[in-house]
């Protein structure tokens, strides 16, 4: 059987991973030189990227292939198999910013999150998931700066509340403030040691720095105190994958 017939005949919910050798595999069998040919492997080649796309709910999981088809697309004159291609690239780039912002948002930077959201809808301004996130970003951070000087005159009255410092931390982090959230953080321990949220949030603020090595034995000390504490669990995650595969 060749190439572009194992395409066909592909079951794309086998694997991503799968999928993408075999359009490689049909794309290499491409010959420019051959017009007509050519213009009906490029058709059944984008029928089987359009399945994958639905199955997958998301574009191919390789710019590369798409960067291949735009290639032979523009070389064939399809100007709306090329328009689709470069469309499906803008929309992987809007999706891992989308994703940068929702892990600053998870660690309270909502600073840094409403700038990877405003970046991802530059590339796709309709874009169903960092439009409403970042809209609730920025109110977020409206929040966080009409809480400041109320939580300050609390402070001013009652140094040693430790909810207090607590709210004073988180409002710091959502502003985008990291390195003094850690502070105010750590006065909350300081008062309050056994209080596993000012650990775990001390642990996304320095994620948010990306010091991953570091959060995590906040992150364990707040397990320790409070096994349920998704904050920390999620923390605990983030931190061991980017160590394992690199910040994004």
């Amino acid at each position: 059987m060749n190439k572009m017939q194992e395409l066909i005949e592909l079951d794309v919910t086998d694997s991503m991973k799968r999928n993408i050798e075999a359009l490689f595999l049909a794309m290499d069998t491409i010959d420019s030189a051959n017009p007509s040919e050519a213009k009906e492997k490029l058709d059944n080649i984008h029928r089987k990227v359009e399945e994958i796309e639905e199955y997958f709910w998301r574009p191919v999981d390789s710019r590369d292939v798409y960067e291949k088809l735009t290639f032979h697309a523009k070389e064939l004159g399809d100007k709306e198999k090329s328009s689709h291609y470069q469309y499906q690239i803008k929309l992987m780039r809007a999706n891992d910013l989308e994703f940068k912002g929702r892990v600053q948002d998870f660690y309270g930077n909502k600073v840094k999150a409403v700038e990877y959201y405003a970046e991802a809808l530059e590339l796709i301004p309709v874009h169903e998931l960092a439009g409403p996130a970042h809209t609730k970003a920025l109110k977020s951070i409206e929040k966080a700066r009409n809480d400041t000087n109320k939580i300050e005159k609390r402070i001013a009255a009652y140094e040693n509340d430790s909810k207090m410092w607590f709210k004073y931390g988180m409002a710091h982090l959502n502003l985008g403030k990291v390195e003094k959230s850690i502070e105010y953080f750590d006065k909350v321990i300081e008062l309050d040691p056994i209080n596993p949220d000012a650990y775990a949030r001390r642990g996304t603020a320095m994620e948010s720095l990306g010091d991953y090595e570091g959060a995590k034995k906040f992150f364990e000390k707040a397990l320790e105190l409070k096994p349920t504490s998704m904050i920390a669990k999620r923390g605990l995650n983030y931190a061991e994958y980017f160590l394992e595969h690199g910040s994004k």
